[in-house]
């Protein structure tokens, strides 16, 4: 598994759920996010991460660049009702592997995902299913 293979499942899985979503890569902005998602008169934004082998109690620092963070606030603050922009992070724990969606952090901020956010509910998680990645689960029902 790597964040291109992700990219894709959560492609195929919108697109199964009748949805549109589209990878977004321009060579004309730095730090655009990864993905498109259209559903049900949603709009997200996704920038996606994938973490390996995840020991149980971890600290770890997502790597959202700069100009990433800059793009995705410049889309949440410009965002009408039904526009999300999202870091959908995929870890592997040791008991599995876990999909969360976290809003992105400021330009000069680090994005951290520690277990005990896990644990304590801080932030979205929900347990990865292989076959059908719920995009309208991670948003809030979309």
């Amino acid at each position: 598994m790597n964040e291109l293979i992700l990219q894709r499942l959560l492609i195929a899985s919108t697109k199964r759920m009748g949805g549109y979503a589209r990878k977004w890569a321009t060579q004309l902005a730095v730090g655009v996010p990864d993905l498109i998602v259209v559903r049900n008169d949603h709009v997200l934004f996704l920038e996606v991460k994938y973490i390996r082998k995840v020991p149980v109690g971890f600290k770890r620092t997502i790597n959202v660049t700069s100009k990433q963070a800059i793009e995705l606030n410049a889309i949440a603050t410009s965002c009408k009702k039904h526009v999300r922009a999202l870091v959908v992070v995929v870890a592997d724990l040791p008991d599995g592997r876990i999909v969360v969606a976290m809003d992105p952090p400021n330009a000069r901020e680090s994005l951290v995902l520690s277990h005990d956010m896990i644990l304590n509910n801080r932030v979205k998680c929900l347990p990865w299913t292989e076959n059908h990645l719920l995009i309208s689960d991670l948003t809030g029902g979309i």
